[in-house]
């Protein structure tokens, strides 16, 4: 008589063609790409742009499924959980190495639940304020029109834990104020309350930032970079405006429920850098404000994803900012 240990084993001997097979054939039907901010926003144009060319390239369709709430948690909650075959994934930012910080509790491990696929882009945020409600014209004068109403104006953010929650937050701690913020699905939402004047300013990211300064609907007062932002060349850089250490980007990147199998996050990886090679699609990221980044590896992907875990988690928990 065979032991459970055998008969173990000739299950799993007995499954693996089909298993291999699979992923010879992948992908055979359409894959579902979680955004987990609003749609319109700068993540989800950019990953718009990308899924486009992937979905020629693969001869299957890649799903935009926009997924808001709880900052980045419920949509990436959904990626978590999916089957790691390769059909389901998610396409996201920083905020997704900060949930630790941003959040008391989670229902996943944003380390040990995702297998990083690949790293796209890399964009600076830029402080932006409402030229007809807020008169300041530098970074100086907003901190000095801030200090002078304590408490009386709050910020917006996209969201717990999103890159702009968290540029705002070193923004104050290094300019040395504090405002309650105001937090919203997505930075779309946030800005008819700053056009309106509810709230002081908002750390825009991308195509969005470059509209919104360009039409003179909002000022921007600096960028969240060591250099200027090669497409919004009049708005001073952090080091300019006195603030070094207000360093942030906001990173898009690729991920799959931990256990995919290598060969479909390989090929995935790798049409993915090649979307992002294509000219049209390379000038149209570079023109959101985006830097293309399209030779990294899953390896590579990883660990950058856990060196942004280890210097953001830390800092954010200096700067005082309380998990929700």
């Amino acid at each position: 008589m065979l032991s459970r240990r055998s008969l173990g084993t000739i299950a799993v001997a007995s499954a693996l063609p089909g298993a291999v097979q699979a992923q010879q054939n992948w992908p055979n039907r359409p894959i579902r790409m979680i955004i987990p901010f609003s749609a319109g926003g700068p993540t989800d144009v950019v990953g718009r742009v990308i899924f486009d060319q992937m979905s020629q390239q693969l001869g299957q369709r890649v799903v935009v499924e926009n997924r808001t709430g709880a900052g980045v948690v419920s949509g990436a909650d959904v990626v978590a959980k999916a089957p790691p075959d390769g059909y389901t994934m998610l396409y996201g930012t920083v905020s997704l190495a900060l949930t630790p910080a941003m959040f008391r509790s989670l229902p996943f491990d944003p380390v040990q639940d995702f297998a990083p696929v690949a790293l796209l882009a890399q964009i600076p945020t830029v402080l932006v304020v409402n030229p007809d409600v807020v008169p300041a014209t530098t970074v100086e004068e907003f901190i000095a029109y801030v200090r002078a109403r304590p408490d009386q104006i709050p910020y917006g953010s996209g969201g717990q834990g999103t890159a702009g929650h968290m540029s705002s937050e070193l923004f104050l701690a290094e300019a040395g104020l504090k405002m309650p913020a105001v937090h919203y699905r997505g930075n779309s939402p946030a800005i008819p309350d700053l056009l309106a004047g509810r709230i002081a300013f908002v750390m825009e990211i991308g195509q969005s930032a470059l509209s919104l300064i360009s039409d003179g609907k909002l000022r921007g007062l600096a960028v969240s970079s060591r250099d200027r932002m090669r497409q919004l060349p009049n708005v001073p850089s952090a080091v300019e405006v006195g603030l070094p250490t207000w360093e942030a980007y906001t990173w898009q990147m690729i991920w799959a429920p931990a256990g995919t199998p290598q060969a479909i996050l390989q090929r995935m990886n790798a049409e993915a850098n090649r979307a992002v090679r294509v000219p049209a699609i390379r000038q149209r990221l570079e023109d959101s404000g985006a830097t293309v980044i399209d030779d990294s590896t899953p390896e590579s992907a990883a660990r950058y994803m856990r060196q942004e875990f280890d210097r953001w988690v830390p800092m954010l928990r200096a700067a005082g900012v309380q998990p929700a």
